[in-house]
């Protein structure tokens, strides 16, 4: 295995790795378990490797080296309006209606 790149956190790596795996490039993270239980570690050792086959390297390189597409939102600006506002009932409204119920039932 070729060690392709290092990141500083995992959920970088991990998104390297989707990349690639999308491409059809079999990558690893060889310490991932150990990177998400000790975070810290992974920062004193240099960083979260990304390997890949040897054979793979110059094609994976070439991916990550990419701009990644623009992905559209997967909710317009309204959409998200509602479902802070529904949130916002629930969270807010609702226990204030429920504390008002309990009173006048007691």
């Amino acid at each position: 295995m070729v060690t392709l790149a290092r990141f500083g956190w995992l959920a970088d790596a991990d998104l390297a790795r989707c990349r690639l795996e999308a491409c059809g490039i079999e990558a690893f993270l060889p310490d991932e378990h150990m990177d998400s239980l000790c975070w810290h570690y992974a920062i004193l050792l240099g960083g979260v490797p990304l390997q890949v086959r040897p054979e793979d390297e110059e094609d994976a390189r070439a991916i990550l080296a990419e701009e990644p597409e623009a992905v559209e939102p997967l909710l317009t600006d309204r959409e998200r309006a509602s479902q802070r506002a529904i949130l916002i009932a629930v969270t807010m409204v609702l226990p204030s209606l429920l504390l008002f119920a309990v009173g006048m039932a007691g």
